[in-house]
């Protein structure tokens, strides 16, 4: 099950009716693989971010972090906690929306990374059949272990987790 930390903020956006949810959400993408395999070199620690309002638009890519952070204001416990709870079966759809936005995201970063990972290893694994042609000190463990490298870094990216770091429940005032 997703964790992470929570806040409930307001801000006042010009063109917005009051009371409007929008749910922010950071998720990181990474491999879990043994250093030996180098898996950050394709996939790194990748934060994803997620803007969403109350309709499900991914508003991330015209809405920045930078462009909302100063324009918060925090909101008291108490009242967080009972906006959350009326709010809350609209929260949980908004956050299941976000999450499959962020999957989707995070699809297309294992797919780009394993893209880039194949051609680097595959280029790694035909020089070393080629020097061995004409090197006899290039092993065929050598050889073989680029070929199980490659395999093993392959399944790691494409099982990278999707982590929930951060969520921020914004209404508009």
């Amino acid at each position: 099950r997703d964790k992470g930390n929570t806040a409930l903020t307001t801000i006042k956006l010009p063109n917005t009716k009051e009371g409007a949810i929008l749910i922010e959400v950071i998720y990181t993408l990474q491999t879990m693989a043994p250093p030996i395999f180098q898996t950050d070199s394709y996939l790194p620690l990748t934060p994803i971010r997620i803007l969403i309002d109350e309709q499900g638009n991914d508003l991330g890519e015209k809405v920045s972090y930078d462009q909302i952070a100063p324009r918060l204001t925090n909101v008291k416990k108490e009242t967080a906690r009972a906006i959350v709870k009326s709010e809350a079966k609209k929260i949980k759809q908004l956050l299941k929306t976000a999450r499959d936005f962020a999957g989707q995201q995070a699809a297309t970063l294992r797919k780009d990374s394993e893209r880039l990972a194949m051609n680097s290893l595959s280029a790694e694994h035909q020089r070393l059949v080629f020097l061995k042609k004409t090197n006899p000190s290039i092993r065929q463990n050598e050889v073989d272990f680029i070929a199980d490298k490659k395999k093993a870094v392959q399944a790691h990216i494409q099982s990278a987790p999707l982590h929930l770091h951060a969520t921020r429940i914004i209404i508009t005032i």
